[in-house]
């Protein structure tokens, strides 16, 4: 499981912290952290996507752009998950599918 560490407060992993824990911020007001609860919800109202069904695309269209299938279709969706909770701004279709094909590429 995915924990928070005070010492670790990037956005991205707060981001990745609140993508782990639907109670991500009850868990910050418990440690008392006023720092991390302040950016946390600065973030969180900016509503970055968390989820894989929040990415901009999804395995239809991986699957339709023949880059992946099956098994490597999950492990793709977490990579491109991981990539738009580093930065948000990537979680568009044309981004996330050039993402996609370097992935694939990198794996070969």
């Amino acid at each position: 499981a995915l924990t928070y560490s005070p010492k670790e407060c990037s956005d991205y992993a707060l981001r990745r912290f609140a993508s782990a824990h639907a109670t991500a911020r009850e868990i910050l007001l418990l440690d008392e952290n006023t720092d991390a609860l302040t950016r946390f919800d600065k973030l969180m109202a900016q509503k970055p996507p968390l989820r894989i069904s929040e990415l901009a695309i999804g395995g239809n269209e991986i699957s339709e752009a023949g880059i992946a299938h099956g098994r490597d279709l999950g492990e793709l969706l977490a990579a491109l998950l991981d990539e738009v909770l580093k930065d948000p701004r990537k979680n568009t279709a044309d981004s996330l599918l050039c993402i996609a094909r370097q992935y694939k590429e990198g794996k070969k």
